[in-house]
């Protein structure tokens, strides 16, 4: 059995959503449905901060909240959930302490950007026990979030000036015990959506699936081939906005249990497919630090809240920021037809650019790695025009093992320099064996050239890739070999 509507709460408000109007962007939906138009929506693709909310995940009788882009948040993936917008973080006639703060030190000009950089800083605001994440710096809170006006010296002010003032807590303002309740009452069966849509061919409705487990999943699929795995959303919401595809039918998995969660299976690290890069950046912070760097430039916070592993998996960009680290980290990517999986090596699982060995009737389950992978030494480096929310130009990642100054293991990944990331294999035989001098590195440069082929695209030409295939290891020498000696 399922329901036909999506339950949950905006604002403190209970609501169900049905039909076409589920199938709408969260943003779309504030503004057209419920006339909550503080939120904003100026580049549709999660790349502004404009349209932020915050958006509760109940966690047992506590909800948790976390910043998101509702730009490209469907209504369909709100189930179970509580929403609250720039218009409900008021409580009353009183201010937010950011709102307030925000108002008091004139971080505000044309306040066309203010409700999401508030929501963004009301997220980063929130005690423990309502935070989905660690305390940011004012400074990492705002990556996600742009203004071309006001100029951030004044808002790093204010998101100062809003820590003094009196504590905030959002479970006195919306108590989440009656919200909880009435969630899990009216999400016990799961939804299955369908609606004829008029705007598209007669006969041709649009539909959604939310199954909770992975038997379920597949068997939805294998009756509707056509049909696209949903997870987060940050990537393939942004290809429906900007009208690159448009999918029909979707599943969504963010409620598969069988997808969640990281843990120890006998020598491996097992990363569940729903695995958010919210969560991994936590689990790196005690458990892999040099992920932890990576992940510090990987996207804003509002998208590492919502993109999963899977997704950037299937996604397979060559520059994607993960798959150097998941390549030298000898990665296997588990792909799964609901009672089977098949545990594929990284480097077999692209068969060129943008296609994987996937069969119709399979999805990204999780990723393994041999725990013994978190005792090397490695290094990850990411090149692009800015630091902070930037596509990259050019991705690499060395792991390593030194015994008495000769590498015993090397192991190098570029990404950006070809249709897929590639491992170096004749590289690494290069340095396996040898003493780390000056002159190995140099060599070693020209062998990565070698095996590489870059292209020239809007980032950047084939002659600076090949540089930086170079000058990377030269930076690895200089900073991880002789720093170290």
């Amino acid at each position: 059995m399922t329901r036909d509507y999506v339950f949950f709460f905006c604002n403190g408000q209970p609501i169900r959503a049905k039909g076409l109007e589920a199938f709408q962007t969260l943003s779309t939906w504030l503004r057209k449905e419920r006339q909550l138009t503080g939120t904003k929506v100026v580049c549709a693709e999660g790349d502004c901060g404009a349209c932020t909310v915050l958006l509760g995940y109940p966690r047992a009788e506590k909800i948790k909240y976390e910043a998101v882009n509702s730009c490209i948040l469907n209504v369909h993936q709100l189930d179970g959930l509580h929403v609250i917008t720039i218009e409900g973080l008021a409580w009353g006639d009183r201010l937010h302490p950011v709102q307030q703060a925000m108002r008091d030190g004139f971080g505000s000009q044309c306040g066309y950007c203010t409700p999401g950089i508030v929501m963004a800083l009301a997220a980063n605001s929130l005690a423990d026990s309502e935070s989905t994440r660690t305390k940011l710096t004012a400074t990492e809170a705002l990556v996600g979030n742009l203004c071309r006006c006001t100029g951030y010296e004044a808002i790093i002010d204010s998101a100062e000036a809003a820590k003094k003032l009196s504590s905030w807590k959002l479970a006195d303002q919306y108590p989440p015990g009656a919200i909880v309740k009435q969630l899990k009452e009216e999400t016990k069966l799961p939804f299955g959506l369908q609606e004829a849509d008029p705007a598209l061919e007669q006969g041709i409705p649009r539909k959604c699936w939310r199954p909770r487990t992975l038997r379920d999943a597949i068997e939805i699929k294998r009756k509707h081939p056509e049909a696209r795995w949903l997870a987060g959303g940050t990537d393939l919401c942004v290809q429906i906005n900007k009208e690159r595809i448009d999918p029909k039918e979707l599943i969504a998995t963010s409620e598969i249990s069988e997808l969640c969660g990281i843990r120890e299976v006998g020598g491996h690290l097992i990363f569940g497919g729903n695995v958010s890069w919210k969560e991994l950046e936590e689990w790196a912070l005690v458990n892999w630090p040099n992920l932890k760097e990576m992940l510090d430039l990987f996207a804003s916070p509002q998208i590492r809240n919502r993109g999963t592993i899977a997704g950037n998996l299937a996604n397979a960009s060559p520059v994607a920021d993960s798959l150097p680290w998941l390549y030298v980290s000898e990665a296997e990517i588990g792909a799964c037809d609901g009672e089977n999986w098949r545990w594929i090596p990284i480097e077999k699982f692209y068969k060129g650019y943008k296609l994987l060995d996937l069969r119709p009737s399979e999805l990204i389950g999780a990723i393994r790695i041999q725990k013994s992978h978190q005792s090397l030494s490695q290094r990850l480096f990411k090149v692009s025009k800015r630091k902070d929310l930037d596509i990259s130009t050019f991705t690499a990642a060395i792991q390593w093992q030194m015994v008495e100054g000769r590498f015993q293991q090397i192991r190098l990944a570029y990404g950006g320099v070809g249709p897929t990331v590639i491992r170096l294999h004749k590289t690494e035989k290069a340095l396996r064996g040898k003493e780390c001098t000056k002159d190995l590195i140099e060599k070693a440069g020209k062998t990565a050239v070698a095996e590489i082929s870059p292209i020239s695209d809007v980032r950047s030409s084939n002659y600076y890739r090949n540089r930086l295939a170079e000058t990377i290891l030269k930076k690895f020498f200089y900073e991880e070999i002789l720093l170290t000696a």
